[in-house]
């Protein structure tokens, strides 16, 4: 079983999980990304070198990025081998790394205060006036 989120936002924290229950003895797990394994960080300088933005852990299954980024877009999948038998892997799911829609936000403020607002003051004021006052029926 594999869970990898589809979609995250640039720098945030993003874990995936691999995990097989059958095994014995128990797996080691190796994650791929489009096709081609993923290395494991050593904590030497050379996986800093290598732009690694992951740490992977074979005996958890765990993939964990600390600052997800563009670059880490692609079809993820795992597979499980403890040497014995046939490895099993789990489909591939793809994660979209997107970044934080700034422009979005900025025209959705600016609609705030361009239309919303001048509304809202507008009926205050309308109200203030007395034009949604009650006309009294006299009997």
């Amino acid at each position: 079983m594999c869970e990898v989120p589809s979609s995250a936002m640039t720098g945030t924290v993003v874990q995936m999980s691999c995990k097989e229950t059958e095994g014995s003895p128990p797996s080691e797990y190796q994650w791929y990304k489009n096709g081609l394994a993923l290395l494991e960080k050593t904590g030497t300088g050379s996986a800093r070198a290598a732009n690694i933005t992951y740490t992977m852990n074979k005996k958890s299954g765990t993939l964990l990025f600390n600052t997800v980024t563009k670059n880490d877009t692609g079809e993820y999948f795992c597979e499980a081998s403890n040497g014995i038998g046939l490895a099993q892997k789990c489909s591939v799911k793809r994660m979209q790394v997107d970044d934080l829609n700034i422009s979005g936000i900025i025209v959705a403020v600016l609609f705030v205060v361009l239309v919303i607002v001048p509304c809202g003051l507008g009926v205050f004021y309308a109200q203030k006036k007395g034009y949604f006052a009650k006309e009294s029926s006299s009997q």
